[in-house]
């Protein structure tokens, strides 16, 4: 994958989309210059992220975030982890007049990082604790959607390297739904924010 640099879709009133398609490979996209390795913020409509691997994916943060309606960001990996670095905030998709982008994050089958049960696996915050965003101000908050088809999330016989908050919080609007699913276990470091007018439905 490339390893530096970024990849920028920034507009004016419209976001443009960004694909990355790797079926036989991982994507590696950090240490970035740009401030986000995957960018595609706007005044309107924040543009959508949408990346699609065979392995690992590891990148610095994506920001489809809007004044208006954040983008969606859609994560798919075959058999691998998520790997989001930098720290802070890892995902932004946050609105602000209007909703929140979704976040959806999908493994076919997550691959512990230190052995054959072992490690880290899923959503790993390599740098310390991480924050992903789908909020809005004056509009509802994004859904959240993680799923694992086939392994566990979360961190197995090690120490988490960092905690992940999801918050889909609104302060004018709804917050956001989350949802999360395993086919194998969970055991993860993470903290759930769904707070507005009516505050969003959490399933694990």
């Amino acid at each position: 994958g490339m390893t530096h640099g970024g990849i920028s879709a920034n507009g004016l009133v419209f976001g443009g989309n960004i694909s990355v398609t790797a079926p036989q490979a991982s994507f590696s996209m950090s240490n970035t210059t740009l401030g986000s390795a995957l960018s595609s913020t706007a005044l309107q409509q924040g543009g959508s992220v949408n990346i699609f691997t065979q392995g690992n994916v590891t990148v610095a943060p994506i920001n489809t975030s809007s004044a208006g309606n954040g983008g969606s960001v859609n994560v798919t990996i075959n058999y691998g982890n998520l790997y989001l670095t930098g720290g802070g905030t890892l995902i932004n998709a946050s609105g602000e007049e209007g909703t929140g982008g979704k976040v959806n994050i999908t493994f076919n089958r997550t691959r512990p990082d230190a052995g054959a049960i072992t490690g880290n696996a899923g959503i790993v915050s390599l740098n310390g604790d991480g924050r992903i965003l789908t909020g809005s101000r004056f509009g509802n908050a994004g859904s959240i959607n993680i799923s694992s088809r086939e392994g566990g999330l979360g961190s197995f016989g090690v120490a988490s390297p960092g905690r992940v908050t999801f918050q889909a919080n609104s302060l004018f609007g709804n917050g956001g739904n989350f949802f999360a699913s395993s086919a194998g276990n969970i055991n993860a470091d993470w903290t759930v924010e769904s707070n507005g007018q009516n505050g969003g439905a959490v399933f694990v």
